[in-house]
């Protein structure tokens, strides 16, 4: 009896297995199989998403947790200082309160430490510029001496003519410093004297006795500078008067000053001399003055006084009348 397949129809024999029932079985059992392995490739993809949602959703959980505990915070803490935060009127841990500097912070008007003072090098280069105006004021004035010295006859008319009203204030100047160190010396000179004298007694008020040295200073310069002012004064006067010849006062300076040049070299040779013997030191200064008028006299005989007879008799009067004056200042002074 003829068997058929139940699927197709196709006639088959004793025990044979038609063809599409096998290829049915093999589609069924790859269909399986890829079924399986799909199956297993989406559990295995799930699995490996699971936690990295997991881990992406952890972050945003504890930020909406972190703002939900410090919203809460904030409410608690609501008018209280933070830690480090300083609380209004109170500065903060190593801040400076208001007026006070910060450590290392210089206080106005001090300077910061390690920072040189400008003070010093400032009036260091003032006195540096002084004693090299000084110095060259000086040696100018050593060569005008100098040249007066040696031929007064020339340079004594040039000097007045100059009107260097500077060069003629400082040799009286000079002047008057040098009779305060000679004033000085005689004033101690004659203090000895006169406790020698004394003897025994002078040691019951030795202590009593000071010497008057800030006196004697003071009286010296202005004797001495008030002395070449009236000097001046009455050469101009006596010159205009007698001579007929017009002097300003600052030529009558000059010409006090050719007086001090010539009294300078007497002057030191005095001091000098005061320390051993009075009677030279009165003879000393004496020809200085005698010098002195000389000195005067030729720095007058310039071409301004036209008469010669006249230009002796100012020179005259002029050391005349200042004599005068001078002893009468000199016993008014006395009598204070």
């Amino acid at each position: 009896m003829a068997k058929f397949c139940g699927k197709c129809g196709k006639p088959l024999q004793d025990g044979e297995t038609c063809s599409c029932s096998l290829g049915s079985e093999q589609e069924q059992v790859i269909t399986s199989e890829v079924s399986e392995n799909e199956v297993k490739k989406e559990v295995t993809v799930e699995a490996n998403e699971q936690p990295a949602q997991t881990m992406s959703a952890q972050p945003i959980q504890e930020e909406q947790q972190a703002g939900v505990a410090g919203y809460m915070y904030g409410q608690s803490m609501q008018g209280q200082p933070m830690q480090g935060q300083p609380v209004q009127g109170q500065p903060m841990q190593g801040q400076p309160m208001q007026g006070q500097p910060m450590q290392g912070q210089p206080v106005q008007g001090q300077p910061m430490q390690g920072q040189p003072n400008s003070q010093p090098n400032q009036f260091g280069q003032q006195a540096s510029q002084a004693a090299a105006v000084a110095g060259k004021y000086a040696k100018n004035i050593w060569q005008i001496l100098l040249d007066i010295w040696k031929a007064p006859a020339d340079n004594l008319k040039s000097f007045v003519n100059e009107k260097n009203f500077v060069n003629a204030l400082i040799l009286i100047g000079a002047e008057a410093i040098l009779m305060v160190l000679f004033s000085c010396i005689i004033l101690k000179k004659v203090y000895s004297m006169i406790m020698g004298i004394v003897g025994g007694i002078s040691y019951y008020f030795y202590d009593e006795v000071k010497i008057p040295y800030l006196r004697t200073i003071f009286s010296t310069l202005i004797g001495t500078v008030l002395g070449a002012c009236i000097f001046a004064a009455i050469t101009m006067l006596i010159v205009k008067q007698v001579g007929k010849a017009n002097k300003t006062f600052k030529e009558a300076v000059c010409i006090t000053a050719t007086k001090s040049a010539a009294f300078l070299p007497f002057l030191v040779v005095a001091i000098i001399t005061s320390l051993f013997s009075l009677p030279l030191t009165i003879i000393v200064m004496a020809l200085g003055g005698i010098l002195g008028y000389f000195y005067v006299h030729t720095s007058l005989d310039d071409g301004s006084i036209q008469d010669g007879n006249k230009h002796v008799y100012t020179s005259f009067l002029i050391y005349a009348v200042y004599i005068i004056v001078s002893l009468l200042l000199m016993y008014l002074f006395s009598k204070l």
